[in-house]
């Protein structure tokens, strides 16, 4: 503060008066400067109280805003609903409309199952008086059911005799088809055998009673005598051959009664592969045996083997001659039946040109092979004879299958 320049010539007094004054305005500065520091601290409260407040203000605003945003979300929602409920109540003015008419519906089925009621009871009082007619009528319908009942369990014991009857002619029928069946193959035999004694006897008898004329002649030289005596030889082998066979096919008519016993068909192609095992050998033969499902059969084995054995020789002669042999053979069960299947992949033969004369006796259709004609007529004559039946099927260079059917007794 600036002090008033005073003059040398003050006063004591003077002095005095003025050193009062400064006290008392150093006084007013000092009272002055606390009221100001009071307030200076009074403002810095307020303005604290004012911070604190404008966060609070902050965090009210981010409250609000939050909320608002709820509420929006949920005007959103309550537009939804109120969309949904608008749709539900025109839902509901339909649906009070259906119901209406269903209601008119029911109101007109009511009034018609009430007059269908009239009407029922109306018929009810006719059913009950014809209900008393049909008891009338009942008792009189038991007395002539009691009769038929009488009359029924006389038709039953004559309906039991008839079929007891029936059974036997059946019967007799079947052993009759059976004998007819029998006859015919007889008489295909009989046709056979005449067919040896006409043709196959024929011819070499012819030969030999030629040779003999023609031996008695004279002047035969010894070359010619020699010569005509080895056709002669000839002519007698072929004679002697042909009985043979006659006598086998007679042996296997005579043999027809042979009893049954238990034949493993796996042993039995084994026995038969090491008797023919150097033919198996030379000529690289493959079986295949599949008796998985019927390995065991009740049959003659005398026929089986007999009949197995022509059948893997006859695949083994008309094998390819590029081609190894392969010879499948299967057994599998039809019904009551066994089925034996002997399939290989050789030269086939033509069924449509051959077929009818597969099985006859001293039929050959390929004479590159040799052969007599012996092996399936025999196959087919011991099938038959087991009560079975046997049939081929083949294309040419595309293999044979023979499939043989009989009673399957395991």
């Amino acid at each position: 503060m600036k002090l008033p320049k005073i003059k040398n010539t003050m006063t004591s007094f003077q002095l005095t008066q003025l050193n009062n004054e400064l006290e008392k305005q150093n006084e007013m500065q000092t009272k002055r400067e606390y009221e100001l520091l009071i307030l200076n601290s009074e403002l810095a409260y307020q303005n604290e109280q004012k911070e604190k407040r404008a966060a609070e203000l902050v965090i009210a605003n981010i409250e609000l805003a939050y909320q608002n945003s709820e509420k929006e979300k949920r005007a959103a929602e309550l537009i939804l609903a109120n969309i949904e409920l608008a749709y539900q109540n025109k839902e509901k003015e339909a649906r009070a409309a259906e119901l209406f008419l269903a209601n008119e519906e029911l109101l007109f089925q009511n009034n018609e199952k009430e007059k269908r009621a009239a009407e029922l009871i109306i018929a009810n009082k006719k059913l009950e008086f014809e209900n008393s007619e049909k008891v009338k009528r009942s008792s009189e319908l038991q007395l002539a059911n009691d009769e038929l009942a009488v009359q029924n369990k006389e038709r039953t014991l004559k309906a039991i005799e008839l079929s007891e009857l029936n059974l036997k002619l059946q019967k007799a029928e079947v052993q009759r088809e059976k004998l007819i069946k029998e006859m015919i193959n007889r008489n295909c035999d009989l046709e056979q055998f005449t067919f040896m004694v006409s043709h196959n006897l024929r011819a070499p008898t012819a030969n030999i009673i030629g040779i003999a004329d023609f031996l008695n002649e004279d002047g035969i030289s010894e070359t010619d005598q020699k010569e005509y005596l080895n056709h002669l030889t000839t002519s007698v082998i072929q004679l002697d051959n042909i009985i043979r066979d006659l006598n086998k096919i007679l042996q296997i008519k005579r043999n027809s009664g042979n009893r049954n016993e238990r034949i493993n068909l796996t042993t039995l192609v084994n026995e038969i592969f090491l008797s023919i095992g150097e033919l198996i050998d030379s000529n690289q033969v493959r079986i295949k045996p599949d008796f998985s499902e019927a390995e065991n059969i009740m049959s003659v084995k005398p026929y089986i083997h007999s009949i197995f054995f022509n059948l893997i020789i006859n695949s083994i002669k008309y094998k390819k001659t590029n081609e190894p042999p392969l010879i499948h053979i299967k057994s599998h069960i039809v019904e009551n039946k066994i089925i034996i299947s002997f399939l290989d992949n050789g030269i086939g033969i033509d069924l449509k040109k051959h077929g009818k004369y597969l099985f006859g006796l001293y039929k050959r259709f390929h004479t590159q092979v040799e052969g007599k004609g012996m092996g399936l007529f025999m196959v087919k004559t011991q099938v038959e004879l087991l009560g079975g039946n046997i049939k081929v099927l083949s294309k040419i260079n595309e293999g044979t299958e023979f499939l043989i059917e009989l009673d399957y007794k395991p």
